[in-house]
């Protein structure tokens, strides 16, 4: 082999190493990118440790501002309160059958303790720390989350209340706020946005607003006017954002997860083995609409309206709809199959109110689950059903107007008169404006009523007091 041949063989002979070499270093950053891929979550959710720390500490020290400033104006604040200078709103505020009557699960039973939580309302400039509990010695200190009610941002209804003009006052001007602005829960994990939706005056007795809704909500109870107890302002707020505190990566995993679980949850009756979504439902419940206004005799329309209802829980007008689908399609295959639907969701809410009373006490009942049963009844004209329905609901929440109400529009349609007078008068004790109830009466004492009995000679009160 000549010296030629020699380094030719000697060039070829060093490729392979430069390819060893390349493919080493591409093993490396893969290494790399993979670790620091593992490490991300790790190190965000680590962040998101300290920056809970923080934030839980800070509002420590804020609830103990809070206390420090509620003990030393405390003793003058009970001397004016006793001497009649200042309204006596533990009375208003903590009402032990209150809180008895918004408790739907028991205290063993609740899944979660209420988070430590910050309310804020920038239009009356409220920023202090909720406190567990409404009794005297915690609202002295600040605004206290009824027990039994809600937690922030879940589905149900987040009771709190304040004082108005004693101690701290948190609720001093919450008699400014009107529809549309702002109420902020924040908790160490979430800021929780609701818009204000109602405000309305009632008798201390009347909890109805604080009981279980099907969708996330705020209510904040304080007494009114200031300077007296004789009613309860009520300002009702609806969900409509949720913002974390920090970007953390599992978090949001956690979060898509959730939002696919909750997703399936909504969803309570399919068609054509598809589920839906409650926004789904409100898109096809808006064309439908349309379509019922350029064609008033469109059958299909009114069935896709009455299934969209229903998967809305709006049980009168889903049942109202099919009607109208009926009369356009006697002979329709899918008017029949609606109507089998409607008596599956009855059911399901009979099962559900079954399965409750057999394992739990009278404590303990969600009032809930009879009102939506009562709903369903009413709609689907079984009245005998529904009366006995909000019947067991007023049991389990006794300060419920609105369970007396329907009750009594369930007796109205039995022609049961009197029997509906007396319903509408529980409904007004605990509500004197409650709409239902008010109508209800001026139908009463409208003349003689559907069943042939002269309202006006019963022995009842009919005007609202």
């Amino acid at each position: 082999m000549n010296a030629k041949d020699t380094a030719k063989l000697h060039k070829t002979a060093k490729k392979p190493k430069k390819k060893r070499s390349r493919r080493s270093k591409l093993s490396t950053l893969l290494i790399v990118v993979g670790i620091i891929i593992i490490i991300i979550p790790f190190a965000t959710e680590l962040y998101g440790y300290f920056e809970a720390i923080k934030l839980t500490s800070a509002w420590d020290l804020q609830a103990k501002n809070q206390r420090k400033r509620g003990d030393k104006i405390k003793s003058y604040q009970d001397e004016l309160v006793a001497s009649g200078q200042l309204p006596q709103e533990d009375s208003i505020i903590d009402n032990s059958k209150l809180g008895k009557s918004i408790t739907h699960k028991k205290d063993s039973e609740r899944k979660k303790p209420f988070p430590k939580t910050r309310i804020r309302i920038p239009k009356i400039g409220v920023d202090q720390v909720i406190l567990e509990g409404v009794g005297p010695e915690i609202l002295q200190y600040g605004p206290g989350h009824y027990i039994g009610s809600c937690n922030p941002g879940e589905r149900g209804n987040v009771g709190i209340a304040g004082h108005r003009v004693t101690y701290t006052h948190p609720f001093n001007r919450l008699d400014e706020l009107s529809n549309g602005d702002t109420i902020i829960l924040e908790t160490v994990d979430f800021i929780y946005e609701y818009q204000v939706e109602n405000m309305m005056v009632t008798d201390p007795k009347n909890v109805s607003n604080l009981q279980p809704t099907s969708d996330p909500r705020v209510t904040l109870t304080t007494c009114n006017p200031k300077y007296s107890a004789k009613t309860r302002l009520n300002v009702i707020g609806v969900l409509i954002n949720t913002k974390p505190q920090r970007v953390n990566i599992v978090r949001a995993v956690k979060e898509i997860k959730e939002i696919f679980k909750t997703e399936k949850k909504i969803e309570k009756i399919k068609f054509d083995d598809k589920p839906k979504t409650t926004k789904e439902y409100q898109r096809d419940l808006e064309d439908a609409k349309k379509a019922i206004n350029k064609n008033a005799l469109d059958g299909n329309a009114y069935i896709i309206m009455s299934r969209s209802c229903l998967g809305l829980e709006r049980y009168g007008e889903s049942y109202q709809a099919l009607k109208k689908a009926e009369l356009i399609q006697p002979d329709s295959v899918e008017v029949q199959r609606m109507y089998r639907l409607i008596d599956m969701k009855k059911k399901q809410l009979e099962d559900e109110v079954h399965a409750m009373e057999s394992v739990t006490d009278r404590n303990g009942l969600n009032p809930m689950s009879y009102f939506e049963l009562g709903r369903m009844c009413l709609a689907t004209e079984n009245y005998e059903e529904a009366a006995q329905a909000f019947k067991n609901g007023s049991v389990a929440a006794p300060y419920a107007a609105d369970m007396y109400a329907y009750q009594a529009l369930a007796y109205e349609k039995m022609k049961r008169d009197d029997l509906a007078v007396t319903a509408y008068n529980l409904a007004l004790r605990y509500d004197p404006t409650f709409p239902e109830a008010v109508e209800g009466m001026k139908r009463l004492q409208s003349g003689k009523s559907a069943s042939g009995l002269d309202v006006n000679s019963l022995p009842y009160k009919l005007r609202p007091q």
